[in-house]
């Protein structure tokens, strides 16, 4: 982008005072480290995650919140998940937007698993105090920057609904 674009800020009817400033200006506001911190990323309320099924899958449902004045879409998200050891890599490649002010809860990644997979996941979640973890790479675009947000996830593993026959 030139120097001299205006950027747009936010959507139709917002409450700014400013609806567009120079490109270069809108750079110095809005610094990568603002737009990471005012972009959250968590697992959803109601029933974040769930393994199970036939075929056996894993599914993570994320809640994304877009504090910034700038409309953000995210280009992709890869979630390495562990239950005691690595256990799966999860994706999503297809780009959706999070316009300024907003919130989504309707974003989730799924992968199949072998039943071995499942049946460990099982078997650890019976543990005393046993935990999932998650880390998510998130790469989001913008009108004014590029960004990406690193983002680390604990849940006890006795939250987890498990499908089929691996029901608790």
């Amino acid at each position: 982008m030139v120097g001299g674009e205006i950027v747009s800020l936010g959507r139709e009817g917002g409450s700014l005072l400013v609806k567009a400033i120079p490109y270069f200006i809108a750079r110095r506001i809005f610094t990568e480290e603002r737009l990471r911190s005012e972009v959250r990323v968590s697992l959803r309320a109601n029933t974040p995650v769930s393994i199970g099924g036939n075929p056996a899958r894993l599914s993570v449902y994320l809640r994304m919140v877009n504090l910034s004045n700038i409309d953000v879409r995210v280009d992709r998200i890869v979630a390495d998940v562990w239950f005691g050891q690595p256990t799966a890599t999860l994706l999503n490649v297809v780009p959706f937007d999070v316009p300024a002010r907003t919130e989504r809860e309707d974003v989730y990644l799924h992968t199949v698993l072998s039943r071995d997979v499942v049946e460990q996941a099982f078997v650890v979640s019976k543990q005393s105090g046993a935990h999932m973890f998650m880390d998510f790479t998130i790469v989001c675009t913008s009108k004014v920057r590029n960004f990406i947000i690193h983002e680390h996830v604990e849940r006890g593993l006795d939250s987890v609904p498990f499908a089929g026959s691996y029901e608790k």
